[in-house]
């Protein structure tokens, strides 16, 4: 219903879609930052159980959560593009 309050009073294709985007790229951000925070931590747990020197690879964590970052933006253009085609009434009538 949203969107279809969005479209109705004006909104386009792209404003749709970019909001879409963003809400993909800012959830994806959250759940990578969460990812890493969580992955270091228990690294270090593991390291300190084991008695082993820790060491982090900042490279690889880095394009760990670039990359988590990308797919889920990249999963998000099928629904933006999905929603940015709707046409207003039927948004409004979906229950979803």
């Amino acid at each position: 219903k949203e969107i279809g309050i969005k479209k109705s009073i004006g909104a386009s294709r792209q404003k749709i879609m970019a909001e879409f985007l963003a809400e993909s790229f800012l959830i994806s951000s959250i759940g990578s930052g969460a990812g890493v925070v969580a992955g270091v931590l228990l690294s270090l747990v593991g390291c300190l159980i084991l008695g082993i020197p820790p060491q982090l690879n900042i490279g690889m964590i880095v394009f760990s959560a670039l990359f988590a970052v990308g797919v889920g933006v990249l999963f998000g253009v099928y629904p933006a593009l999905q929603a940015a085609k709707l046409r207003p009434v039927d948004a409004l009538r979906s229950e979803v």
